[in-house]
């Protein structure tokens, strides 16, 4: 029961209704550590949500990740990239477990247990337009099921980012979850939590640290993310963010609430190899954890 009412709090607190609430969650553990900001951030591993276009900056390389939700909720993550002559090419899949929960009849009786697992398979193809600026998209099947209750529908993301080497300076765009419901949970019709959004990132003169924004805009509601990069040296980079939603993540106890929302992380790498790891406080919902690591394959 404790992962259930972790499940809803968390999709209530980030998607008010959707039943497709796990396809807008953070699943590369890197990206945990800057709060999923990275609209324009070139250097994001999970480029084919964040922003298409952004795939065309990767090297060839394999990215495993992990994150560790309150409750023994968990999320998998997997993306392979290549290039094939100008083109950037990216496969990759995400897992969420909720978990098993027991069944009852209305009678109270006990008669078993049932479990919810949420599931994405994408690819991603993007293309330099100029030697500063790309277009991208991802198609994406995403499949949630209850028990014996499935969900199945494709979806498009789109995006666009130019940069700007002289200042430093990196603008995107990107309109996510353009979606198509092939099989429904039941006859009520479930919303697809379609968004679009802007971001930027700075490159600071004086400074060994990046700063990411974003704002992306919801049917009813803005977001405003924040994060950065610090640059200690070739090898070790620390992350942090924060987000709009922080508030939404209260306990009602100052201590606590000060560092609720925020995020924060290390990667640490050696050239072909690099691992990562972050944490994000979420308040109420707990904290999450997050591990990852990849591999260059040129």
């Amino acid at each position: 029961m404790k992962n259930f009412v972790i499940y809803i709090l968390i999709s209530k607190i980030l998607f008010s209704q959707s039943a497709f609430q796990s396809i807008e969650l953070i699943y590369d553990s890197k990206s945990l550590g800057i709060s999923g900001v990275g609209i324009s951030n070139i250097n994001s591993d999970e480029s084919e949500f964040q922003n298409p276009s952004l795939l065309a900056n990767n090297d060839k390389k394999l990215k495993l990740s992990f994150i560790q939700y309150p409750a023994n909720i968990n999320s998998h993550y997997f993306k392979y990239t290549t290039k094939f002559k100008n083109l950037s090419l990216a496969g990759n899949y995400k897992g969420i477990n909720f978990g098993n929960f027991e069944r009852y009849d209305n009678d109270g009786i006990h008669f078993g247990q049932f479990s919810a697992r949420d599931n994405l398979f994408g690819m991603s193809i993007a293309n330099s337009l100029t030697e500063n600026s790309a277009l991208g998209f991802s198609l994406s099947l995403f499949q949630s099921r209850i028990d014996d209750l499935n969900s199945i529908l494709g979806l498009i993301t789109i995006g666009g980012n130019i940069n700007f080497p002289t200042e430093n300076f990196s603008l995107g765009g990107v309109i996510r979850n353009i979606g198509l419901i092939f099989d429904h949970f039941t006859t009520y019709e479930e919303m697809i939590p379609s968004s679009a959004g802007l971001g930027i990132s700075k490159k600071l003169e004086y400074l060994p640290l990046t700063i990411y924004s974003d704002i992306i805009w919801w049917k009813s509601r803005t977001i405003l993310k924040i994060g950065g990069e610090f640059v200690i040296n070739k090898n070790f980079q620390l992350q942090f963010g924060t987000s709009s939603e922080k508030n939404n993540f209260n306990t009602d106890l100052l201590w606590r609430d000060i560092f609720s929302g925020f995020s924060s992380g290390f990667s640490y790498n050696t050239g072909r190899h690099s691992i990562d790891m972050s944490l994000l406080n979420n308040g109420i919902a707990g904290i999450l954890i997050g591990i990852g690591i990849s591999s260059k394959l040129n």
